[in-house]
């Protein structure tokens, strides 16, 4: 039968489908972040596989387009097969990644199958690349909550204090405080503290603010913004400036926002006037949390089987209608199809132009109430067509057949034979 020849080091999961780790016999393995999530029982297990010479292997391998690790993207099925087995292999996409289809070579230049399964039959040594990509940028914002005591950059490349990642990419922040003053601590968007680490490494899921907390020796009370540029809040000259004394914050909205309330360093609500004061116990924090004071809805149609009610020219969208909405307020737009046209949805439309994939509503008049600005586009398509036909006895008809949309008119004219009158 001859020795078996190696095929490859697998790792297996709780359910024990395997995922390809390396071809080569001798291998060292790191233990990232990657494949150490999931683990069960924190136990990580391999396997190492070896096949019959007249068996053939049939391999799917992770490709994340521009990154070095598989980011929980992974793929089962891989193995040893007898020559016209039917193999079937699975691709799985990690967080904030999309699967884009299987190739036959690492580049994806050839792509063989758009699906997530792929179904072949083993007929000699082969590899599938299992192709991925990000599913979409978010960004990350770092600032300090004072620009007297200290700064906030990130530092994952050239100093910023915005950046857009891919979903899930780590991102790397430094508060760096200026004399006299010492870094406290980091809070999120919601005022939640998240680290007290001046260098802090994230994970980027979702558009994040990230405020850096300096202070002075002693008690010390600041504030910040949400979104930073809503409004602007300070704590009062002179005030809170020891244990136990009075700190008087206030908070002014920028045009277009309005005030929602005051949370502390733990995220509670503990005012809901522009002007709050508190007793001095500590270090402590506050955010100043904002919402708009209305919403900028703008509704575009490409005058491709219909209209959206109200539109007209527009510099750069070619037909559109703006309304401005208040917080909280309702408001309704309205699509108008073209004869033989039919309303297909009403898409988000980003700022490059292209739609959402799936539509918001499919109501033709569409009453909501927005929770921020938005740009959305009227979309048609052909209603559906019915055949009508139509024959006569002892005469003629004209049409005798045509196609005929919902709601649509057709004329037929019938003429009596000679001979039938």
């Amino acid at each position: 039968m001859g020795a078996k020849r190696f095929v490859g080091w697998h790792v297996l999961d709780a359910e024990g489908n395997k995922s390809l780790l390396s071809c080569d016999a001798h291998c060292w393995v790191k233990l990232d972040k990657d494949m150490v999530e999931g683990l069960e029982d924190d136990t990580l297990e391999l396997q190492a596989v070896f096949a019959d010479p007249y068996e053939v292997t049939v391999t799917g391998e992770v490709v994340v387009k521009d990154k070095a690790s598989n980011r929980g993207c992974r793929v089962t099925g891989s193995g040893s097969f007898a020559v016209g087995d039917q193999v079937e292999l699975t691709a799985a996409a990690g967080m904030g990644y999309r699967f884009v289809g299987w190739s036959t070579d690492k580049e994806g230049s050839s792509i063989v199958e758009t699906a997530t399964t792929l179904d072949v039959t083993a007929t000699q040594d082969i590899t599938y690349y299992a192709q991925f990509e990000s599913d979409g940028q978010v960004t990350i914002t770092v600032t300090g909550s004072s620009i007297f005591r200290g700064t906030a950059l990130l530092v994952d490349g050239i100093p910023a204090g915005s950046r857009s990642y891919d979903r899930g990419d780590m991102f790397m922040a430094i508060a760096i405080p200026w004399k006299k003053y010492h870094f406290s601590h980091w809070v999120d968007d919601a005022g939640v503290t998240v680290s007290y680490s001046a260098f802090y490494i994230g994970t980027a899921k979702e558009n994040k603010q990230l405020t850096a907390v300096f202070y002075e020796t002693g008690c010390d009370v600041q504030v910040a913004t949400y979104p930073k540029d809503a409004g602007f809040s300070m704590v009062a000259l002179g005030t809170g400036g020891s244990y136990h004394s009075a700190a008087i914050m206030f908070t002014v909205p920028h045009e277009g926002w309005k005030f929602r309330y005051w949370v502390d360093e733990n995220g509670i609500p503990v005012g809901f006037t522009p002007v709050i004061n508190r007793v001095v116990f500590g270090n402590r924090t506050f955010t100043a949390v904002y919402e708009r004071a209305s919403m900028t809805v703008t509704a575009v149609d490409s005058r491709q089987g219909g209209h959206v009610e109200g539109s007209s020219a527009h510099e750069s969208l070619g037909y559109a209608v703006t309304n401005e909405v208040e917080n909280g307020e309702s408001m309704t737009l309205t699509a108008v199809p073209d004869a033989g046209y039919m309303f297909d949805g009403w898409y988000t439309r980003n700022e490059d132009g292209s739609l959402g994939d799936v539509p918001l509503s499919t109501d033709a008049t569409w009453t909501f109430v927005p929770e921020d600005n938005m740009t959305v586009e009227a979309r048609f398509a052909e209603a559906p067509k019915y055949k009508v036909t139509a024959r006569a006895v002892n005469g003629s008809v004209d049409l005798e057949s045509a196609l005929v949309a919902t709601d649509g008119k057709v004329t037929l004219s019938a003429t009596p034979d000679e001979a039938a009158i």
